[in-house]
């Protein structure tokens, strides 16, 4: 056994769960002064509206950031490689970017780096689970799991591409109807619901299956 490796597997995740939450509370320190140095959301009107969803959007993608990455931690055990490594700072840059972009007059971008930010982290995710189905240490997690497919990222890459395209449309008519605030509130919607996700998924990996079901609880709550 390769002493190297079994430090790598106990540490790296650690410092890693330890790092994506520096890169967190970072952005969610750029939210703050973002509302505070931002006339637009303290006073009534339909632009502030769009800001305080993209504000409520934006602090919801911060929390699930930090969920997802640890769900995954504490779900598994593997080796991070030089990409998990560096991508906590990827991530970071992106979350600042999207903290910038927040305005009225700046959606379309704001939804282009969200849909970046919806694919850089579904690749992340889905590089962990696959580096952890390899590891024997995880082989009761996957015993009877088929691995994913292309297909099961589908609801996830069309997001992204509508994200994409609508924010990219936004940005080249610089429409700023009605339409804004509601393609916003659909953008927290869709990040609502991958949170929902995380927690469900988390929920059914935590179960204790010697625990008695009540009259009124569901078999997975």
């Amino acid at each position: 056994m390769n002493p190297m490796r079994e430090r790598a597997k106990l540490h790296l995740p650690t410092v890693l769960l330890t790092l994506i939450s520096i890169v967190q509370a970072l952005a969610l320190e750029l939210l703050w002064g973002k509302i505070m140095a931002s006339g637009t959301l303290h006073v009534w009107s339909p632009a502030s509206i769009t800001g305080w969803l993209q504000v409520t959007a934006t602090f919801t993608g911060i929390v699930l950031v930090w969920v997802l990455y640890a769900n995954n931690i504490m779900r598994f055990r593997w080796v991070p490689d030089t990409f998990e490594s560096i991508a906590p700072f990827i991530i970071g840059i992106l979350q600042f970017s999207l903290v910038h972009w927040i305005g009225p007059s700046t959606v379309g971008h704001w939804l282009m780096v969200m849909a970046v930010i919806f694919a850089v982290m579904a690749t992340i995710m889905q590089r962990m689970m696959r580096i952890a189905r390899a590891d024997e240490d995880n082989a009761a997690f996957f015993e009877g799991r088929a691995p994913a497919t292309w297909r099961d990222f589908t609801d996830v890459m069309l997001g992204c591409a509508i994200l994409f395209t609508t924010g990219s449309a936004l940005l080249f008519t610089d429409y700023r109807g009605m339409g804004v605030p509601v393609i916003v509130a659909i953008c927290w919607v869709l990040l609502l619901f991958q949170l929902h996700r995380a927690h469900m998924f988390w929920t059914r990996t935590v179960i204790d299956e010697n625990r008695p079901l009540c009259d009124d609880q569901p078999p997975d709550a």
